[in-house]
């Protein structure tokens, strides 16, 4: 019963309690907490059992991961995670050889969260050689790249071990992509670099390491990725063409346009592709100028450049295109000019990026 001086406490929210009970006096609250018929009630509960970190929380959690079924106790596997303590982590990794996988896969990603480098070599063995769906790869190459990222000196071994893994792999295994997706890390950028400007390097070398380059997601190497879109390697530029489709920084607008009036036609399409995707619009009279390249692919890409950022203002010179001397420039005449009629009769407040692409 509530007297006059106690604290009013949420009878549906433990962790409402924080601020008027000391962690002595509100780890019993929580404790009876986590035998509430409602789940989301025994969830916060859990929650906030993990951040008081004492060694009778702790126990507790145990308990509930030993007794409970479903989802809650997939929840107090992830409370134990948090705790972030090494009895509960020394659990968690006993609970790791458990035979049924439905518990093993809360397991791994609550690994993920103990913070502890000690984890490390179970996680990488188990990716490594584990047959397991992807849905459970996933799930621990997201806990090895949470380590990292919280570790990344610590981890600096599995760091490389995940960059060589996906440049060497000549089958691409999804293994090792998703591996350096979800740990991608900016230690090893200079490396990338390196490899990718380096022309005694294989194509297929290089063009991984570019990508590599865009899922680490540095805009400050965009300058380096502009001057290989005029590599000498056809692969390697269109690679480096389309990193630079998700790397967007806007002071390589300049040097892009720059690029439309250079002397190699790929380049020059490459250019066109790059800026237009990315729905620049400062350069419209130049990707008109294209309309009449020497190049049918350029006059084609130059097309599309004018639908995707929807310069209607050039329907009549990209409507002569419709009497072009090729098929290939007739056909992306014919489909843009469509595109662009469809737009000019609509109200020009409609975004330019609710549009979807065919180009």
């Amino acid at each position: 019963m509530t007297t006059g001086s106690e604290p009013r406490l949420s009878a549906s929210d433990p962790s409402e309690r924080a601020p008027a009970l000391g962690n002595d006096l509100l780890l019993p609250h929580l404790i009876d907490s986590l035998s509430d018929p409602d789940e989301a009630v025994r969830e916060r509960a859990m929650r906030r059992m993990a951040q008081l970190g004492t060694q009778e929380a702790t126990a507790h959690l145990l308990r509930m991961v030993r007794k409970a079924e479903g989802y809650t106790k997939t929840r107090a596997i992830r409370a134990l995670g948090d705790l972030r303590e090494p009895a509960a982590t020394a659990a968690l990794l006993d609970l790791a050889a458990d035979p049924d996988e439905l518990m093993r896969v809360p397991v791994y990603e609550a690994l993920g969260h103990t913070g502890d480098a000690r984890v490390v070599p179970l996680l990488k063995a188990l990716y490594e050689t584990h047959d397991a769906s992807r849905v459970v790869l996933e799930v621990i190459a997201r806990a090895l790249g949470r380590l990292y990222h919280e570790q990344p000196e610590a981890l600096h071994d599995l760091a490389r071990h995940a960059v060589e893994g996906y440049l060497d792999r000549r089958d691409w295994a999804w293994r090792s992509t998703r591996l350096f997706q979800a740990v991608a890390p900016p230690a090893f950028i200079p490396y990338l670099l390196g490899i990718a400007e380096d022309p005694t390097q294989a194509w297929q070398r290089r063009s991984r390491a570019m990508r590599a380059l865009g899922y680490i997601g540095d805009k400050e190497i965009t300058p380096r990725i502009v001057e290989l879109v005029s590599d000498d390697n056809g692969h390697v530029a269109n690679t480096a063409a389309d990193v630079l489709k998700k790397l967007r920084r806007r002071d390589d607008i300049a040097t892009l346009v720059g690029l439309l009036h250079h002397e190699s036609w790929q380049v020059r399409r490459r250019a066109l592709n790059i800026l237009s995707i990315r729905r620049v619009r400062s350069c419209i009279e130049d990707y008109a100028r294209l309309l009449s390249d020497g190049r049918a692919a350029v006059r084609a890409e130059a097309c599309r450049a004018l639908a995707r950022v929807r310069a209607t203002e050039h329907l009549p010179a990209m409507e002569a295109l419709l009497e072009d001397r090729t098929n290939q420039v007739r056909e992306v005449a014919r489909y843009t000019v469509n595109h662009l009629r469809y737009y000019s009769s609509i109200p020009s407040t409609v975004s330019l990026q609710s549009s979807g692409s065919r180009y």
